[in-house]
């Protein structure tokens, strides 16, 4: 695929180009939202613009929005890694949250060290499952009691760190 300059590029759920050289985790779900505006093609970024991208809806074969650029920032290396989660394909139902507890470990480390996440997606279903994963992967490799977990979930979206795109 050719990119042009202005063309309308990026994997961060708003338009944040102040946090090209931040870590960014990100995290959308069936909307496309999550695509954002980043001038430039994924061969002109000199960082990745975002180190982890969980996607997910239904069906991969119909619902993988921006599934050829996405796979074009991996390419140059503009996006770090691609998680994907199709809940009706195969046999055992898949989630972004599945997604996020299998990283759970690199996640918290990410976090600790100053990443910031965003979520955009349905807010009745994903929001609160990606919320209820996140504190799971806190208390889990933060090694703390669930309460002490939500309350750095608290701390962290405070902080403008934790950012939710949701409808």
């Amino acid at each position: 695929m050719e990119y042009e300059a202005g063309d309308a590029l990026g994997v961060l759920p708003v338009n944040c180009p102040e946090l090209v050289n931040e870590l960014v985790k990100a995290i959308g779900a069936s909307s496309g939202e999550l695509i954002s505006s980043i001038n430039g093609s994924p061969k002109s970024l000199s960082k990745a613009i975002a180190e982890d991208l969980f996607f997910g809806d239904q069906r991969e074969a119909y619902d993988f929005l921006y599934q050829e650029m996405l796979e074009d920032y991996l390419a140059v290396g503009a996006l770090t890694r691609l998680n994907t989660a199709f809940s009706r394909d195969g046999d055992k139902k898949v989630s972004v949250q599945d997604r996020m507890r299998e990283s759970g470990k690199e996640l918290w480390s990410w976090l600790e060290r100053g990443a910031y996440f965003f979520v955009c997606g349905d807010a009745s279903r994903l929001a609160s499952d990606v919320d209820r994963a996140l504190v799971s992967i806190v208390a889990e490799h933060g090694g703390m009691p669930e309460d002490q977990a939500i309350q750095y979930v608290k701390k962290f979206t405070a902080s403008k760190r934790y950012v939710r795109d949701v409808y």
